[in-house]
């Protein structure tokens, strides 16, 4: 069984992999999918979830940030318990730099961490500015 520090960061390394599959650049888009399928989540939660701060999740809040990924909801529901099949299993990912990044992230001590997925975001930033500025 998995600790609840660990079960956070699983989920917010699973939230953050299918924010970013489905093109929500902010936790409020992600609130804003969920409302439009009939869910409320509040964009305080998202962030939380993402920072990996809160590992007691309540099933309404677990089936809206489902709806708002467009995931399954035992999918979802797994993930926040700390299991994260969907990433390790996904063919693209499974081989891709981004997967090898991931694995030797969690080697690292959790402040050192933060630290690099603070430059992966900004990373991320950039190239979805940049994919954003070559569709025009």
């Amino acid at each position: 069984m998995k600790s609840d520090a660990e079960a956070a960061e699983a989920f917010s390394q699973y939230l953050k992999f299918w924010m970013h599959e489905r093109g929500i650049q902010y936790p409020i888009e992600l609130v804003d999918r969920a409302a439009r399928r009939g869910a409320q989540i509040s964009n305080t939660k998202v962030n939380t979830v993402l920072l990996a701060q809160y590992a007691n999740h309540r099933m309404r809040m677990l089936e809206a940030i489902a709806l708002g990924i467009a995931r399954p909801f035992e999918e979802v529901f797994l993930a926040a318990l700390g299991y994260v099949p969907a990433l390790v299993e996904h063919p693209e990912y499974k081989d891709s730099d981004m997967a090898h990044l991931w694995h030797l992230l969690r080697q690292l001590p959790p402040k050192r961490r933060k630290f690099y997925e603070r430059l992966i975001q900004m990373l991320t930033n950039e190239v979805q500015r940049e994919s954003q500025s070559s569709d025009e």
